[in-house]
């Protein structure tokens, strides 16, 4: 990224606007949306080059730490188009922000999702906006640890392996989101899941399922073998609705 971008990005921003925050997300994004690379889907790539990273540069985006925020981390502000963050999950010891790690960067992708579905004025029910920004937020996640690689030699494929499980609080120690479930832990158990059956389902329309080398813990220590699944039964567990993959009572 030119040096040069970062220093337009901090004097393009309003005053209001967090220095740090605003150059940090402009970096994050700007590597995000590169051609080589390979945490995002080819959708969201360019609708962030197109739509988010332009804003950010600009100024239209603004950012700012506070000390409280109610129960959520990172609401975006669709009125004043601002992005907060709460101070004490980004100080590891006083006077120093971290934000280089993979949740900070999941919250930032998931409020950003926000800012696009604004920016094409989605007037969708609050369920359906999130979750597209955790289907979106669960996908980056998952290309993060690897779960998800794009096969280069087919176009289309995709290289599917680990065993996806329950997540510990320790690694994601949100709070309970009320508008899709009771527990957070279950939100992204489920939409993780169901990023990755999408993705295996495009390795059998394309006649790659040994590609899927993969496994999902359905509760109870039963486990679903992706690789086994038929296209009928992989369908049916995308489609559902239910708690059939996460015990996550969603509804969306």
């Amino acid at each position: 990224m030119p040096y040069t971008d970062l220093i337009e990005v901090v004097n393009n921003r309003r005053a209001d606007s967090d220095v740090y925050l605003a150059s940090y997300t402009y970096a994050l994004i700007y590597n995000l949306v590169q051609a080589d690379s390979n945490f995002l889907s080819s959708v969201y790539k360019d609708a962030f080059r197109g739509a988010i990273l332009p804003r950010i540069f600009k100024g239209g985006i603004t950012f700012e730490f506070v000390e409280e925020i109610g129960p959520y981390h990172a609401p975006y502000n669709l009125q004043t188009d601002k992005l907060y963050m709460k101070k004490s999950d980004y100080y590891s010891y006083p006077g120093f922000i971290s934000l280089y790690n993979q949740v900070s960067q999941q919250i930032i992708v998931h409020e950003l999702v926000h800012e696009l579905q604004d920016y094409r004025m989605d007037n969708s029910p609050l369920s359906i906006l999130e979750a597209e920004a955790y289907t979106v937020q669960s996908e980056f996640s998952l290309r993060n640890k690897k779960f998800i690689v794009d096969n280069k030699n087919i176009v289309g494929t995709f290289r599917l392996s680990g065993v996806l499980g329950s997540f510990s609080k320790k690694d994601f120690d949100f709070p309970p989101l009320t508008v899709l479930s009771d527990g957070a832990d279950q939100i992204y158990r489920y939409f993780e899941s169901k990023v990755l059956i999408r993705y295996a389902l495009m390795n059998l329309r394309a006649n790659r399922n040994d590609l899927n080398r993969l496994s999902i813990v359905a509760g109870n220590n039963n486990y679903i073998d992706i690789d086994k699944l038929s296209y009928e039964q992989a369908d049916k567990l995308l489609t559902s609705r239910d708690s059939v993959l996460g015990d996550a009572a969603v509804a969306i």
